[in-house]
């Protein structure tokens, strides 16, 4: 997967990579339902890229980096968020 490859070509330490990995598996947990399947490929792409953005050398706490991804997804898809509260919309129609 393209999410993957970008979390797994970073270049952090292990215990860096371990974090990041982690914000990334609880962020999609947290927004994966606001996309519909053929879109999962993209989002989760996009998420990884949110991920390292918010990464640094120093991490050593997952939730302001996945509070940060999630944050960068609301702003790149403000569709599935609602924009009052920024909380998530309900799951798409399937």
């Amino acid at each position: 997967m393209r999410a993957h490859r970008i979390i797994d070509g970073a270049a952090f330490g292990p215990d860096v990579l371990k974090i990041v990995r982690q914000a990334f598996d609880e962020a999609w947990t947290s927004i994966q339902p606001l996309f519909e399947q053929g879109e999962h490929d993209d989002a989760r792409e996009a998420l990884a890229q949110a991920v390292m953005t918010a990464a640094r050398d120093d991490s050593v706490d997952v939730t302001p980096i996945r509070d940060a991804a999630i944050q960068a997804m609301h702003r790149k898809y403000p569709s599935r968020f609602n924009a009052d509260t920024g909380e998530q919309k309900a799951s798409p129609r399937k």
